[in-house]
């Protein structure tokens, strides 16, 4: 068995790099590795069906999607990842238990009371401190997964979506559960970094095992890896599966109903409807939304141009609208 432990948080280079020693080593690892704030989408899904993507940029959080499927996360540095890479035969492809089991005797050594729940959570009292995902490829099997130690749930309340908000499409959809922090439910206090070796300790304990060590050719070739791929507005964003949207919105002049198409991240149909009054311009706008990307930067130019054509219609209202389903803004209780 190899250990690996990163000593980066830059998400991108991390999944890079579970990438590289999925392909490229030959032996079982062990990885342990942290993410400065992020959300960690699975590999299957809609990004704006996960994400409070105002919230997201607002609190420069970045989106980085993997390659397991499974639902959206959130990482930070009181978040610690674990990845099993290894080989197994067909009765095993997609066997989480075997993996989570380890984990969870594990918490349980430092009195962490933890049980297994469905295919692939890890709960505490009835609330998840750990999700995981599999990636199967030939007989080579990518087991990862979260362990929430002390990480800022309100933030992950808040990026994260309760529900879709008006989104349809044939994307995996998360499971949203309570979560919980394992901090206080350990048999002693320790730190993340305490947490962290405790952990590794009892998961390698009776293996031969051996520190891997990534050599220059080899980080080369994760730098290149990431920015081709994780450090990508394509993969990460445009890559969600293609979603039909619906918003609707009332304000003192008029009610409205917002159409969209969403492909790739890129808007491809835009319609607005209501009875609300506008100019002989208006239908024009309606185009300057075909081909941009679903975020606020983006549609700054476009929602300038239509709202100034629909009578009592402010630009922060119509962006809203579109971005999140409301009519303003809600005040940053994380400011």
């Amino acid at each position: 068995m190899l250990f690996f432990q990163s000593r980066t948080n830059n998400p991108g280079i991390n999944l890079a790099t579970e990438e590289y020693l999925f392909h490229e080593i030959k032996d079982d690892v062990f990885m342990l590795w942290q993410n400065d704030r992020s959300i960690i989408l699975g590999q299957y899904q809609n990004a704006y069906e996960e994400i409070n993507m105002e919230r997201a940029a607002e609190k420069h959080i970045r989106i980085v999607r993997r390659m397991t499927g499974g639902g959206a996360v959130y990482h930070d540095l009181g978040n610690v990842n674990f990845s099993f890479i290894t080989y197994a035969d067909d009765d095993r492809r997609f066997d989480f238990k075997v993996f989570m089991e380890r984990i969870a005797a594990a918490l349980n050594f430092l009195g962490a009371g933890t049980k297994i729940k469905g295919r692939n959570d890890l709960m505490i009292d009835g609330k998840k401190v750990s999700g995981n995902a599999q990636y199967v490829s030939g007989n080579r099997i990518l087991h990862h997964g979260t362990l929430l130690f002390d990480a800022d749930l309100s933030m992950l309340r808040s990026v994260l979506k309760e529900e879709d908000g008006g989104i349809w499409s044939k994307a995996g959809k998360s499971d949203r559960q309570k979560v919980v922090n394992l901090k206080g439910y350990l048999n002693r206090k320790m730190s993340v970094e305490q947490f962290q070796l405790a952990l590794r300790t009892y998961i390698l304990k009776g293996d031969d095992v051996k520190v891997l060590m990534i050599d220059a050719g080899a980080r080369e070739y994760i730098q290149q890896l990431a920015a081709a791929k994780y450090d990508r507005w394509e993969w990460n964003v445009g890559r969600s599966p293609q979603c039909n949207i619906l918003r609707s919105g009332q304000w003192e002049y008029g009610r409205m109903k917002i159409h969209m198409n969403v492909d790739c991240g890129l808007i491809s149909e835009f319609n607005i409807t209501g009875d609300f009054f506008a100019d002989a311009h208006f239908h024009q706008s309606l185009q300057m939304f075909i081909g941009c990307r679903l975020e606020k930067d983006a549609l700054k130019l476009p929602v300038k141009n239509c709202a100034a054509g629909i009578y009592g219609l402010a630009e922060d209202a119509l962006l809203g609208w579109i971005l999140n389903g409301r009519e303003v803004f809600e005040p940053d209780p994380l400011a």
